[in-house]
């Protein structure tokens, strides 16, 4: 849909909506939103798919409380169009109303403060994905398919991914009380790499790949040439082969050192709990408690963690899936502490649970949303969700954190994750682990884990590597919601040392 043409339907749909009593309304277009994704297994292509669609949603608040519907496919003509958004219009109307009528309390939206009326957003980038022929890109996973390979037969399965995506989002809103109504356009580019390699030598069974969701960045297909896919391929290949004959990890307590690849998704899975929608028992699916209940009203004051933890929101960081200019409020990015020197400072917020969570606390610690609503698509509300959330580097270096170990444990590659219901107690499985002896690496241990709780665990934090050590970890897939949302989320870490963490044995628990 040309944009003059989707602005002048949008504007005729928020008049019709006023006219009908609503408070506020907010309309997203996904004008284009296109995917690829291409595999390659043992050499063979597996999968080859590329899909576009298009839609819209409608939300409005009318009488204290939310009504939305959507439709799809932008691409047919103009009367339809026209003839589909209104009638998406009405059906959130009357779903405000029948809500309404079932509310307690009426929802307030918190203030904007001074925005821009027009705004525009695109991620940059160098190489369009789509524009390179599907073929070269075949190929480039094939030959990283072929040097996961070697002559021991004791490589079993090797795969290689490429994903991209592409989509550009129109969102316009108009609120009783404002002047103006507001029109943001954004575009969005991600690309990811997957390298996985299983190796087998009889009842043994290892695999090793880049993290979870591979090496990824907000951009295009540029970020593949900083890589040296041969010797990725090349590293992970040999790892594999040292697990299948290293000796078995010990459990017990001890000191262990993180490598970014995993310490982003722990990061991740701690986000969680600072979403301000699961402290007011809005979102239970997925493990949607959060043990921040219990410390929330000492917001400010309430040590998280050792001095060395600083957990921040960063949605306008460069190359993260997190990243952003504005959310689907139209709340401008924002990048924030929810953890610093310790001390638990922010969690998540969206306009409607700022006087909630305010209320919850039992003072007023929040004044505006700090930017953090988002759709996963036009079918769906938006929720609170995790931008960047990311750990801040420190000032030392990992050879630093490896001196300061007699006896201790580096630890690399997601292999498995659980959270009990608040997320406050954590299960981790790592793909490698190496020794440390006297300040030096040793032997490669297999099937590594740790478990611990997160206060505890955070609060064990004695030092972070600094800032031309740290990764970003994007994940692709992040779900919340039901009806279900699958969001993308980065986490931004450097390798990090805690002290005294109870390190178990895979195999012997009885996990993969």
């Amino acid at each position: 849909m040309d944009n003059n043409i989707a602005r002048r339907i949008i504007d005729d749909v928020l008049d019709f909506v006023e006219k009908h009593g609503a408070s506020y309304a907010d309309v997203r277009l996904y004008l284009d939103d296109q995917g690829e994704s291409l595999s390659v297994k043992n050499e063979v292509v597996e999968s080859a798919s590329i899909g576009s669609e298009s839609g819209a949603g409608v939300r409005v608040l009318k009488n204290g409380s939310w009504g939305f519907a959507s439709f799809s496919d932008l691409s047919r003509p103009e009367s339809i169009c026209r003839h589909e958004l209104f009638a998406a219009a009405r059906e959130a109307l009357a779903l405000a109303e029948t809500s309404s009528r079932l509310r307690s309390f009426p929802l307030e939206l918190a203030p904007l403060g001074n925005v821009p009326l027009v705004a525009n957003y695109e991620t940059s980038y160098s190489v369009d994905p789509f524009s390179v022929p599907i073929s070269e890109k075949i190929a480039l996973l094939k030959d990283a398919c072929a040097a996961l390979n070697d002559a021991s037969g004791k490589i079993a399965v090797r795969t290689s991914e490429l994903t991209s995506g592409r989509f550009t989002k129109m969102w316009a809103a108009f609120e009783r009380g404002l002047p103006q109504r507001r029109y943001i356009t954004q575009t969005f580019r991600s690309c990811a790499f997957e390298l996985f390699v299983l190796a087998i030598d009889g009842d043994e069974v290892q695999e090793r790949s880049f993290g979870h969701g591979g090496i990824a960045h907000a951009g295009g297909l540029e970020f593949i040439h900083t890589l040296n896919v041969q010797d990725l391929a090349t590293q992970l290949r040999s790892e594999a082969h040292e697990l299948l004959t290293a000796p078995e990890c010990e459990p017990g307590m001890a000191d262990i050192i993180i490598l970014p690849h995993h310490l982003g998704l722990h990061v991740h899975e701690t986000g969680h709990a600072f979403e301000g929608d699961r402290l007011l028992g809005y979102e239970q699916t997925y493990v949607g408690g959060t043990f921040i209940n219990e410390i929330i009203a000492d917001i400010g004051s309430y040590p998280f963690g050792s001095e060395a933890v600083n957990i921040v929101a960063e949605a306008t960081f460069p190359g993260g899936y997190g990243t952003f200019a504005f959310d689907d409020e139209g709340v401008p990015a924002q990048s924030f502490h929810l953890v610093e020197q310790g001390i638990i400072k922010n969690v998540l917020t969206s306009r409607e649970t700022v006087q909630q969570i305010n209320r919850r606390i039992g003072r007023n610690y929040f004044t505006q949303s700090n930017g953090t609503m988002r759709a996963a698509s036009y079918t769906r509300m938006p929720l609170i969700r995790m931008t960047n959330i990311s750990l801040l580097p420190g000032n030392v270096t990992l050879s630093d954190l490896i001196g300061r170990l007699d006896r201790g444990l580096l630890l690399e590659g997601t292999q498995s994750w659980s959270m009990s219901e608040d997320r406050k107690n954590f299960d981790f499985g790592v793909q490698y682990a190496r020794e440390i002896r006297n300040g030096k690496i040793g032997r490669v241990v297999r099937n590594a884990g740790y478990t611990g709780n997160n206060l505890a665990f955070w609060r064990s934090c004695e030092a972070i590597a600094g800032e031309n050590e740290a990764y970003m970890l994007n994940v692709p897939n992040c779900g919340k919601g039901m009806p279900g949302q699958s969001m993308s989320t980065g986490h931004r870490t450097s390798p990090a040392l805690f002290r005294n963490v109870e390190v178990f044995n895979r195999k012997q628990r009885g996990g993969s």
